[in-house]
């Protein structure tokens, strides 16, 4: 505001800006790019789209001498609670949501703004988590690191509908845990498209078969055939890790699924502490095997 595409240092700071920018990326910020100039002697308001080669963007220049217009216009945007306001009743909102969560599953409730005088009335003896919006404003689907430290672990912190959501985005050819939560009857009620419950269903009988996926295994990895001491495998820390995995995966009937769960856990909580966000093949199998042998049917 108050300058002009002609100062050196505006066409700079957009310059480098859009240089680091995908084209969907420019094409959102175009839509944010407003230039206010200074036109004396104009009371009123004079909007241009102007693209500009240089920059790299097409941005929008409005051009005016009456900045009270332009500050009325302004103060006119609803930007929603700030977040001192917010911090003014985090010790509030800490207690509800992870205090109270703690002694059992919350339940999710999607509430239009007409419903929440109902809120107290309704729903004052349950534990639950409010969000105001919509289901593609809330969601926020995990990378399978997360994903898998929450399943396996047994938190549960992800809702039915998120790791149905995230079962649809994965590709056809990918392992993962899903048995706990993936069924007919969660498929059929969800409130996903056709198309997706089919996919769902076709995932559900592909991830299923625990000898097909040890008929893919690397045998010869294995350096232990024949152990039902999980620490045994896990002491071998001079193997490499896709050994370590095969070898768990060989012998998984044999060993002792808790056992089983601490080392998985241990290797996805070392993927996130090092910033992953995929899982190795060979992890990836053990985690379905897994999976099949404790939570199918």
């Amino acid at each position: 505001m108050g300058y002009s595409l002609t100062d050196v240092n505006v066409r700079k700071i957009i310059k480098d800006f859009t240089r680091s920018l995908t084209s969907n990326e420019i094409k959102i910020l175009e839509r944010r790019l407003i230039l206010i100039e200074r036109l004396e002697g104009e009371s009123g308001i004079v909007e241009q789209d102007i693209t500009d080669r240089d920059l790299g963007c097409q941005l929008k220049v409005i051009k005016t001498d009456n900045f009270d217009l332009v500050f009325n216009k302004i103060s006119q945007i609803n930007q929603g609670v700030s977040p001192a306001h917010v911090r003014k009743y985090q010790h509030i909102l800490k207690e509800l949501i992870v205090d109270r969560g703690k002694k059992g599953a919350l339940r999710a409730v999607l509430l239009s703004p007409e419903d929440l005088d109902l809120l107290e009335s309704e729903l004052q003896d349950k534990d639950i988590a409010v969000a105001l919006g919509d289901t593609k404003t809330i969601f926020q689907i995990p990378d399978i690191v997360s994903f898998c430290i929450d399943y396996i672990s047994d938190e549960d912190s992800l809702s039915t509908d998120i790791r149905l959501r995230f079962a649809t985005l994965q590709n056809g050819r990918s392992r993962f845990p899903i048995h706990k939560f993936l069924n007919k009857d969660n498929i059929k009620n969800s409130n996903l498209h056709p198309s997706e419950k089919d996919k769902l269903s076709t995932t559900l009988i592909n991830l299923s078969d625990y000898s097909k996926v040890e008929d893919t295994l690397d045998k010869s990895a294995a350096f232990f055939k024949d152990t039902n001491d999980a620490k045994l495998i896990w002491a071998e820390t001079g193997q490499k890790k896709r050994k370590i995995y095969t070898t768990f995966c060989y012998n998984l009937k044999n060993l002792d699924l808790e056992e089983v769960k601490k080392f998985i856990l241990d290797e996805l909580e070392e993927l996130k502490s090092n910033g992953e966000i995929k899982v190795d093949t060979d992890l990836r199998k053990l985690l379905l095997m897994y999976d099949i042998l404790k939570y199918k049917d």
